[in-house]
């Protein structure tokens, strides 16, 4: 992806699919992107993913085993789905307080008590392929109370 990519300040939404590995740092200046979906190869997402806080609704897929923490500055974000070796969230997730969903199908071994932040919007939380253990399911369900949870 060139990064002149970052030239289309007025771009509202952006799909791309294929073999990248990463994404230019330029793609920080897309601040008018409300939807936002990437599917590929990429082993991390750059810090730059926080300057765009219009997002509200973003689809990751590919191999990154972490977030950076400004994914917690897309305050605007309702959705948000995420496929990849995921095995824990940045805290930071807690700040999403405009989620509806949460979709997230990694191997996660955990979830951060910052989640119960998002208990006054968060209707669905979706986790496949988690492993996290029996007790700390039942906390979780405790700081959402009023969340559908499903722990396919």
């Amino acid at each position: 992806l060139p990064p002149e990519i970052g030239n289309l300040t007025n771009l509202q939404g952006l799909g791309l699919t294929g073999q990248m590995t990463s994404l230019p740092p330029e793609i920080g200046n897309l601040t008018n992107l409300q939807s936002l979906s990437l599917t590929g190869q990429m082993t991390s997402l750059l810090p730059e993913i926080g300057n765009l806080t219009n997002l509200q609704s973003l689809s990751l897929t590919g191999q990154m085993t972490s977030l950076p923490p400004e994914i917690g500055n897309l305050t605007n974000l309702q959705r948000l789905w995420l496929e990849a070796p995921l095995t824990s969230l940045p805290p930071e997730i807690g700040n999403l307080t405009s989620a509806e969903t949460l979709s997230v199908k990694a191997p996660l071994t955990n979830l951060p008590d910052s989640i119960g932040n998002l208990r006054g919007t968060l209707k669905r939380l979706i986790l496949t392929g988690n492993r996290i253990p029996p007790a700390r399911r039942t906390q979780i369900q405790a700081l959402l109370p009023n969340t559908w949870i499903s722990w396919e």
